[in-house]
C-alpha cells in the first residue's frame, strides 16, 4: 500500500480499486486492514471487496493499524482496540490515557505477546496525565508494564521493535531503549537537543534511524551508545525507510538513498509529481505524494539512481 486511498498494480501503474475517507492502512497478504470514518474496514487487496467492518463511532486522531498474531489493533484518541482479524469482531478495548485526561495514543507496535503504546496524554493544565509508554497484554488489554512519567515530554511518533527491545524517540531528544517484554529501561540518551519536529524512527539490531526536521537525517549506534553519522537531506523529509542495506527519504522533491551502516549517499533521483509524503516498500519504493504516486526500483550495493518502475496517476 503507498496510500490509504488507492491501490495500484506496481508493475503497470494501474489503478485497481480506491476508496476515500482513509485515515491510516496496513496490508496483510491478501487483506488490507483501514481506518476509514467511523469504521474499521478488512478489504480483499485484489479486488476492494469487504470482508467484515467494525463500527468504532467518532474516531479523532485514528492510527493506521498494527495487525499480529489473528488481531488488529488501532487506537483513536485516548483509546486501544483490540479486534479479530478474521471477522473484526471486538476482543478488548481500553482507555490508556486515564480518567479526566485529554490525549492521544501516537503509536504502538507488538512485541511479543505485549502490544506496546507511546502516548501524548496531558491534563486540563497541560501536565502529562499518562505513562508516556507503556506495554499492554495483548490478548487482554491489561497493563503490564509502564514508563514513569518526566515533566515536559511526551511520545509524539511511535515505537519500534527488533530482538524483543522496544526503541523510541521522546519530544526532548532522549532515546528510550527497553525490554518490550518487562519494561526495563536498558538505554536512556539524548541523542539530539531541543528537536523541532522528530519523525517515525526505524531500526535494525544495532542502529536507530530518525528524521530531525531542521537538522536532517541521524543514524544512531543503540548496541554502543553513541552516534554513527548524520546526513542533511533538504526541506520537507519524509519518514525514513529501511530497505536492505539502505536507509530511503525524500526531501526537496528528491528520493535519496544513504548506506545504513556508514551514511555514504548511494543516490539521488528527483520525484516527478512534487513534495513526497510517504515511502513505503520492499523490493521497490513507492512514493505518494500529492501529486499521485511514482513507483522505482531501488539498489542497495550500487551507488546508482534507480530507473522509475513505473509513473503512477495522481489522485
Amino acid at each position: 500500500m503507498t496510500d490509504p486511498n488507492e491501490v495500484v498494480d506496481v508493475d503497470s501503474g494501474e489503478v485497481k480499486w480506491s476508496l476515500k475517507g482513509v485515515n491510516g492502512s496496513s496490508s496483510v497478504g491478501d487483506v488490507v486492514y483501514a481506518s476509514c470514518y467511523q469504521h474499521m474496514v478488512a478489504l480483499d487487496v485484489g479486488t476492494g471487496a469487504s470482508l467484515w467492518r467494525y463500527r468504532a463511532g467518532w474516531m479523532s486522531n485514528p492510527s493506521a493499524p498494527v495487525v499480529a498474531d489473528g488481531r488488529v489493533f488501532f487506537s483513536y484518541d485516548d483509546d486501544v482496540v483490540a479486534l479479530s482479524s478474521r471477522g473484526g469482531k471486538l476482543i478488548w478495548r481500553v482507555d490508556v490515557t486515564g480518567d479526566g485526561a485529554s490525549g492521544r495514543v501516537t503509536g504502538a507496535a507488538v512485541c511479543g505477546d505485549i502490544l506496546v503504546v507511546t502516548t501524548s496524554g496531558r491534563s486540563g493544565s497541560g501536565e502529562l496525565a499518562a505513562p508516556r509508554l507503556m506495554g499492554l497484554d495483548a490478548s487482554t488489554g491489561k497493563r503490564r508494564w509502564a514508563l514513569a512519567n518526566q515533566p515536559g515530554a511526551a511520545f509524539e511518533t511511535g515505537p519500534a521493535v527488533v530482538d524483543s527491545k522496544v526503541l523510541t524517540v521522546d519530544s526532548t531528544g532522549e532515546l528510550f531503549k527497553l525490554n518490550g517484554l518487562t519494561g526495563e529501561v536498558l538505554l536512556e540518551i539524548e541523542v539530539v537537543s531541543s528537536p523541532r519536529g522528530l519523525s517515525e524512527i526505524c531500526a535494525d539490531s544495532a542502529m536507530v534511524y530518525f528524521v530531525e526536521r531542521k537538522r536532517g537525517l541521524f543514524a544512531f549506534n543503540h548496541a554502543k551508545g553513541a552516534h554513527a553519522w548524520k546526513q542533511h537531506v533538504g526541506k520537507d523529509p519524509t519518514d525514513p525507510l529501511m530497505c536492505g542495506e539502505s536507509i530511503i527519504i525524500a526531501a526537496s522533491c528528491n528520493l535519496q538513498a544513504f548506506h545504513a551502516e556508514s551514511g555514504q549517499k548511494l543516490w539521488s533521483i528527483p520525484v516527478e509529481k512534487g513534495t513526497a509524503t510517504h515511502l513505503s516498500g520492499t523490493d521497490e519504493v513507492l512514493v505518494c505524494t500529492g501529486g499521485g504516486f511514482e513507483a522505482f526500483g531501488r539498489s542497495t550495493k550500487e551507488p546508482v539512481a534507480p530507473a522509475p518502475t513505473s509513473r503512477l496517476r495522481p489522485l
